[in-house]
């Protein structure tokens, strides 16, 4: 058994069954995962069973300048960094600030009135905004 020779392409399964598929037929189509796809990739397989990632279509950004007019430049450094790392930073964050035994910690019901240090730079001031907010990178925390 090979995975290797079974291939799918959606492309060809609708040409090939247009006339026949209607888009309620695909709509209450649902699919439930079996514990046994595990032992059967593992063991009669010998792989691990796929992990699929969605690919989201890519945010257009103008070509870089050289000189930026009246941009924040933290801001047009940010919009030009790799999603991934971006989300890799987010959830660094989320596992050092968590504990598997104590749970999530005690967050103030006034967050942005919380005094914070004496002085920081503005950019980093908006960013601790933004993360007290949950907004823009931070908006998935769930505390």
């Amino acid at each position: 058994v090979s995975l290797e020779k079974r291939t799918f392409r959606t492309f060809d399964f609708f040409n090939k069954l247009c006339s026949y598929l209607r888009p309620v037929t695909l709509a209450f189509f649902q699919v439930a995962w079996d514990t046994s796809v595990k032992n059967i990739f593992h063991n009669i397989l010998g792989m691990k069973e796929p992990r699929y990632e969605f690919d989201f279509e890519p945010r257009y950004l103008p070509p870089q300048q050289f000189s930026v007019e009246m941009a924040p430049f933290h801001r047009y450094l940010e919009q030009y960094r790799d999603r991934k790392d971006v989300n890799e930073e987010v959830i660094k964050h989320y596992l050092k600030m968590t504990c598997p035994f104590n749970g999530y910690p005690n967050v103030p019901k006034y967050p942005l009135a919380a005094p914070n240090e004496k002085w920081v730079p503005d950019w980093y001031k908006y960013e601790l905004v933004k993360y007290h907010k949950r907004q823009g990178k931070w908006k998935m925390m769930p505390f």
